[in-house]
């Protein structure tokens, strides 16, 4: 069990320092006011319920970076990197937009695929340029 939380606590760690290396939000996309993401996942055709929620953007400080944790605990290495496709639409100042992403990881030690997909929906406010 210690293993296990120490592991989870060492890729947190490194989480944290990539987000903090990011470029920041406003300076890549400067007319963003606000920006609100509700993120759930599915498995095959099967939505996940329990692991649905909204992410309020904190657009003055948070970074450029959309990697979101994937949301089977027994994924190894996985995650859903969204950070392209929102930063685009962003740029050119779509208000609502949505998308998927399948995730990259494995699960456990056997390496088969994960399988789980994470959907999202973003709506953003912009300034008047």
């Amino acid at each position: 069990m210690y293993r296990r939380n120490n592991e989870a606590a060492d890729r947190m760690r490194e989480r944290r320092r990539v987000e903090d290396a990011a470029p920041r939000l406003i300076t890549q996309v400067p007319l963003l006011k606000s920006l609100r993401l509700t993120l759930s996942f599915r498995r095959g055709d099967v939505k996940i319920g329990d692991a649905s929620y909204v992410r309020v953007v904190v657009v003055q400080t948070a970074p450029a970076l959309f990697n979101i944790a994937c949301s089977d605990p027994n994924c190894r290495d996985g995650g859903h990197n969204i950070t392209s496709s929102l930063i685009k639409s962003l740029r050119a100042g779509t208000a609502d937009f949505s998308g998927e992403e399948p995730c990259q990881g494995a699960m456990g030690a056997s390496g088969t695929p994960c399988g789980c997909t994470l959907l999202y929906d973003a709506q953003a406010t912009y300034e008047k340029g």
